[in-house]
C-alpha cells in the first residue's frame, strides 16, 4: 500500500528519516526558506502532520533521530556550515507539536553533507560529515541537558566525505563507513575506520572497492546492516556508476588483518536502474531497500548461493516527479 503524503516543501525533498519504531516521519529540502517536517502515524492507519518549522539559512541536507531513550531528539546539517539539536516539547494537544532548538553546533567553516547518531550502547554522540575533508563526532556532556555538546573526536577522511553510517554491532569497537567524493579519475572511495579500545585515534582500517564514473562520481549513500547473529558483516553502498551501481560488501572484522578487500556484489539488474540515491536495511538486515530518480523502491534479498535478486518493486503514486536530488 503506497499513501501521497502532502508536504509544505517547494523544493526537492532531500532527506526522509523515520524514528526507532517507524511510527514518525521527519522530512528535510531544499526549500528557498528551509524547512524541517514532522508526520506522526495515526490510529486510522494515515500520516499526518504535526509540526513544521524554519531550520536553517541555506538547503537541510540530513536528519537523523536519536534513540528514543534519549528522548525525542532530531538533529539537521546544512550548507550553511552548521548542525541543530532540536528537541520535542509537550504542548497537551494531540494534533500538534513544538520543536525546539538545543544546540548549533559550528566547528566548520564547509558544508555538512551528512549526520548519524551513534547505536544507543554509545551513548548519544553525532558524527557529521564536513566537505572540509573531516568527519567530526560530538558528544552530549549531559542528556538530560542538550544544550551542551563537546567535539569529542575529529579526524581527516583524505577527500570529501559525502555519507556515513555507523556499524550497529555493539561486540565492536565503534566503527564507521565513509562514502567520498571522487577524484580527478572519477573514483570515489569508500572506507571504513575505527577507534581501537583504549585509543583517542581513528584508524582506516579497509579501503572498500568504491563507485566511479570517467565523467566524475560520488558515493551517494552507505547502510550498515544490523548483524543480528550472522558471523560476518554486511554494508550496501550506492554511487554513480555506468555499472555496479548498487554494491554490497560481505566481510568479517577478521579478514582486515588478512585480506585488503571486503567481498563484493553487485546485483546485475541493478545496472538498468536509474540514478540510485538511497539504500537502507530492515531491522534484521536481511532485505535491503533502495530508492532513486526512477520512482520506485526496489527490495533485494540474497539466495542460498549468496547471490542478491529483486524480490519486489513499489512504484511512488506518481513516478514521473520523480527527480534527482
Amino acid at each position: 500500500q503506497v499513501e501521497a503524503i502532502p508536504t509544505g516543501h517547494t523544493g526537492h525533498v532531500k532527506d526522509i528519516q523515520y524514528d526507532h519504531y517507524g511510527r514518525r516521519l521527519a522530512t528535510c529540502s531544499a526549500d528557498a526558506k528551509p524547512l524541517i517536517e514532522v508526520y506522526d502515524h495515526n490510529e486510522q492507519g494515515h500520516w499526518h502532520m504535526t509540526s513544521e518549522w524554519s531550520s536553517h539559512k541555506a538547503t537541510v541536507n540530513k536528519l537523523a533521530w536519536a534513540h528514543p531513550q534519549f528522548g525525542q531528539i532530531l538533529a539537521s546539517c546544512s550548507d550553511d556550515t552548521t548542525i541543530q539539536i532540536w528537541e520535542e516539547q509537550d504542548t497537551m494537544t494531540l494534533t500538534t507539536t513544538k520543536w525546539c532548538n538545543r544546540a548549533t553546533l559550528s566547528d566548520t567553516k564547509q558544508p555538512v553533507k551528512d549526520i548519524a547518531f551513534c547505536p544507543n550502547h554509545g551513548g548519544l554522540n553525532l558524527a557529521a560529515a564536513c566537505s572540509d575533508g573531516t568527519i567530526r563526532i560530538y558528544e552530549a556532556l549531559d542528556v538530560m541537558n542538550l544544550n551542551d555538546w563537546a567535539l569529542k573526536d575529529s579526524f581527516e577522511v583524505l577527500g570529501v566525505p559525502r555519507c556515513l553510517a555507523w556499524n550497529p554491532s555493539k561486540f565492536d569497537p565503534p566503527m564507521l563507513v565513509v562514502g567520498l567524493e571522487g577524484d580527478e579519475t572519477g573514483h570515489a572511495p569508500l572506507r571504513i575506520w575505527r577507534k581501537a579500545e583504549g585509543s583517542q585515534m581513528w584508524d582506516m582500517i579497509c579501503d572498500m572497492e568504491g563507485h566511479g564514473h570517467p565523467a566524475g562520481c560520488q558515493v551517494n549513500d552507505v547502510a550498515w546492516a544490523p548483524k543480528m547473529g550472522r558471523s560476518f558483516h554486511l554494508i550496501a553502498s550506492v554511487g554513480q556508476d555506468m555499472t555496479k551501481q548498487l554494491k554490497i560488501h560481505r566481510f568479517s572484522t577478521r579478514d582486515f588483518e588478512a585480506i585488503p578487500k571486503p567481498e563484493t556484489y553487485s546485483p546485475i539488474s541493478a545496472d538498468q536502474m536509474r540514478g540510485i540515491w538511497r539504500v537502507e536495511w530492515n531491522v534484521t538486515g536481511t532485505v535491503l531497500a533502495s530508492s532513486g530518480e526512477e520512482g520506485i523502491v526496489r527490495l533485494w534479498k540474497s539466495n542460498f548461493k549468496g547471490e542478491w535478486r529483486e524480490v519486489t518493486s513499489i512504484p511512488s503514486v506518481d513516478v514521473a516527479a520523480a527527480a534527482p536530488m
